[in-house]
């Protein structure tokens, strides 16, 4: 799919506000000399109430059809500049035209927002979408600009040509963008639903109410919309307050009206690529709401009036250069059939609130001032707070779920993370917190099995009399009723089980058979019971070899852990240590049974739980053996990179249990040794000039994980780190067919992880590697990267 042009998304918005500027500075003029000033108040009104029924009707209406009323509104304008400049003096065309002027200026956006969005990816609608509402600002000095020279030139009579020139522009650069969404061949089913525009309107209304990431997003731009109001309304009234005649008042508002355009231009240059690129969602949109708190709490404490005034410049450069191309950038993850209904839902829903509040606060009492209408400020700032700590994992979210929409047809916005470690070990052990038989317990899956039974905490009055009977049978196995013993210990609130199990239990421990008796002493030793010690005295003396060998086996046990620092751990960790212990023991495998106990003395309680958990769980596994090459001598704390180079040699499909070992761990405990490794990581892939958008890996084999596997895998480290367990597993999972995807879903899959990274101190590096070539060129180089990450160890 070749790239869209976007010139002329650029040209429709200069020359839109360019004419939009103009006409309404001579209209605005017109009006205060004919009508006075509540004249524009009203004729803002109706306008407004305009563009919320074209909101409506554009929500309901096809992109064609959008397009070509649209084209008609700007027609009408044209037509009645006109008959204005013709009779200007008419009242009737006077407010027709500059009605049609601000419905024009009101509804525009919109529409070239819901085009460039059906024709940019989301990795491209944030960087075109900012420069457009750059060129906006930069129309509204031109425009003042021009007025002031054909002003001061005696050439007023050339501002009507100026305008006609303006707005045809505008309308051709419009119908090359219609026209251009109409030559692009269809890339995707169509996927506006078919049925009554209200059955499509109840449909999109139900999605954002559903979707997490929408209501924020719409909660933050009413927000906006209302507090920018607000803002303007306490500079007005603090401006009022302080000079005394109109003229005042009027040099004092143009000053600050020319200070904040070009203010916002350079902020919005500085900020695009400094911090907008780098910075997480939630940071960008809490910039506004923490500084309008912040200056609004101080103008209650200081000087009203330059507080204020620091508010009006510090909202209008803020919202025009950050909050407003970042609030939008959160529509764009939407399903394809409710992206168009969206925007408009978003622009209606202001325009209502923006309605709603300024006819609510007509109706306050006079005594008001400047500190009531500040609480009110700071009031209804206070929810947006609440809805930004989830904001940037919301976006990752729905940018998985429009890649799904593309790939695979369907929005699926819930697939886009592991919120689980997977499938169990092929030990048969369970995961903490599960429910799943231990290597003693039966796994039957037979209902009137009574070990399931006992595990699932459901056992009746028929179950009670089984457990019974094979707790007590003359031929009972060992094994099995040490597990149902066991088992009732750990899951069992029935008081019944509880009395049946504790009875049988010492029924063992008394059992003239010795597999009996060593079984019940098993049970106490794996759960490490104050009784221990007395029943291992009982059978001292012994003459069973067999107990007698076990009891020593079991004391020695018992005897070294007593030194080792396990106070901090949870029951369930000791015991899975004590049988960790037992095991290497039993296998004599005494070099890893010294690095468990320098384990216990050289980490703090909870990275020692976290080891000891993931070497149980991997017990038989060779993931066991790669997290006790972590183990160092003692005083000297756990590493978790073994198991980063163990996972980086094989293919990162085939490193699946590498990376639940590292989940179980822990990851971003280690974020300092981690991020080195990924340096070294990204070094590596820098030198050997990989991009993840070539083909296939030519040194991709089967015995060695390829660049993209180790990528993959680089990413996903550093994302965890960065973001917690919450990074996307599947997102670094599609960069291994980056290659193979289409252009719309390679963006989407590049936006995703680089999203996640944008704190990481390697952000260029990722960038470097996975932005394409042909387009990273320009902004950075190999040596440049290089340079950022160093050269690997």
């Amino acid at each position: 799919m070749a790239e869209r042009p976007f010139w002329p998304y650029f040209a429709a918005a200069f020359s839109r506000s360019c004419f939009t500027n103009l006409s309404l500075i001579f209209v605005n003029s017109s009006l205060v000399a004919a009508f006075g000033g509540r004249s524009y108040s009203s004729l803002y009104f109706w306008a407004t109430v305009g563009s919320i029924a074209v909101y409506l009707l554009f929500m309901l209406a096809s992109p064609r059809t959008v397009a070509r009323g649209y084209f008609f509104i700007a027609g009408v304008a044209f037509a009645l500049s006109l008959a204005f400049w013709r009779v200007p003096g008419n009242a009737v065309v006077l407010y027709a035209f500059g009605a049609s002027i601000l419905l024009l200026e009101l509804v525009g956006p919109s529409v070239v927002t819901t085009l460039l969005q059906r024709g940019a990816r989301p990795a491209v609608f944030k960087q075109i979408f900012g420069q457009i509402v750059t060129l906006e600002l930069a129309a509204r000095v031109v425009s003042a600009g021009l007025m002031w020279a054909l002003s001061a030139g005696g050439l007023l009579r050339l501002v009507p040509w100026t305008g006609w020139a303006l707005l045809s522009a505008h309308l051709v650069a419009f119908v090359t963008i219609a026209r251009t969404g109409r030559a692009d061949p269809p890339t995707e089913p169509a996927v506006r639903p078919a049925g009554p525009g209200t059955a499509m309107l109840a449909d999109t209304v139900r999605f954002v109410a559903s979707n997490p990431l929408m209501r924020a997003a719409l909660m933050i731009m009413v927000w906006t919309h209302v507090a920018k109001f607000l803002v303007e309304y306490l500079f007005y009234q603090a401006a009022g307050l302080r000079f005394r005649t109109l003229a005042e008042v009027g040099s004092f508002v143009s000053t600050l009206g020319f200070a904040i355009v070009p203010a916002s231009l350079a902020l919005q240059k500085v900020l695009a690529e400094r911090v907008i690129a780098r910075r997480p969602l939630s940071f960008l949109l809490g910039i506004l709401p923490v500084g309008t708190v912040t200056l609004g709490a101080a103008s209650l404490v200081l000087s009203p009036f330059w507080c204020v005034v620091a508010l009006m410049l510090f909202f209008q450069c803020i919202n025009r250069s950050v909050q407003l191309p970042v609030s939008r950038q959160c529509l764009v993850p939407a399903p394809g059939r409710h992206q168009q209904s969206i925007t408009f839902l978003a622009s209606m829903v202001m325009s209502v609130a923006g309605l709603l509040v300024s006819g609510g606060l007509s109706l306050v009492p006079s005594s008001w001032g400047l500190g009531e209408i500040t609480v009110v400020l700071l009031v209804g700032s206070t929810p947006v707070f609440f809805v930004l700590t989830q904001l940037d994992s919301l976006y990752v979210r729905n940018l998985w779920g429009i890649y799904r929409e593309k790939r695979y047809g369907t929005w699926d916005g819930l697939a886009w993370t592991d919120t689980s470690i997977g499938d169990l070990p092929s030990t048969g052990t369970a995961l903490p917190g599960t429910r799943a038989p231990t290597a003693m317990s039966s796994a039957s899956d037979d209902p009137l099995d009574p070990g399931r039974a006992v595990r699932e905490n459901r056992l009746d009055a028929p179950g009670l009399a089984a457990l019974r009977a094979t707790l007590t049978a003359d031929d009972a196995d060992p094994d099995r009723v040490a597990g149902l013993i066991r088992d009732a210990y750990r899951f069992s609130t029935q008081r019944e089980v509880l009395t049946a199990v504790v009875t049988a239990h010492k029924r063992l421990l008394v059992s003239p058979r010795p597999s009996l008796a060593r079984a019940g002493l098993r049970v106490l030793f794996e759960a490490g019971s104050s009784r221990f010690a007395p029943s291992i005295a009982r059978f001292g003396l012994t003459r069973c070899e067999e107990l007698g060998r076990y009891v020593r086996h079991a004391t020695s046990i018992v005897t070294e852990m007593a030194s080792w620092p396990l106070g901090g751990l949870t029951a369930a960790t000791r015991r899975r240590c004590r049988l960790l212990v037992d095991e290497l023991r039993t296998a004599g495998r005494e070099a890893d049974l010294a690095k468990l106990g320098c384990l216990a003395s050289s980490s703090g309680p909870g990275r020692t739980g976290d080891v000891i958990d993931a070497l149980f769980l991997f017990r038989n596994d060779p993931v066991q053996g790669a997290i006790l090459l972590g183990v160092g001598p003692a005083g000297r704390p756990f590493s978790i990179v073994p198991v980063l180079d163990e996972a980086a040699r094989r293919p990162y499909l085939d490193a699946l249990r590498y990376r639940r070992a590292l989940r179980l761990l822990g990851l971003e405990r280690f974020a300092p040794e981690v991020h080195d490794w990924v340096r070294r990581s990204l070094s590596r892939l820098i030198q050997e000039g990989f991009s993840a958008w070539g083909g296939p890996d030519p040194g991709r084999s089967d015995s060695a994980a390829g660049s993209t596997d180790l990528l993959g895998l680089t990413v996903l480290s550093e994302a965890w780190c960065l973001v917690g367990r919450d990074a996307s597993r599947t997102a670094a999972e599609a960069i291994l067919d980056l290659a193979s995807l289409s252009l719309a879903e390679k963006e989407i899959v590049v936006e995703i992880n680089l999203e996640q990274l944008k704190q990481s101190r390697f952000f260029d590096a990722f960038s470097f590697l996975l932005e394409e070539p042909g387009r990273r060129a320009s902004r950075r180089s190999a040596d440049s990267c290089l340079a950022c990450v160093g050269d690997p160890a």
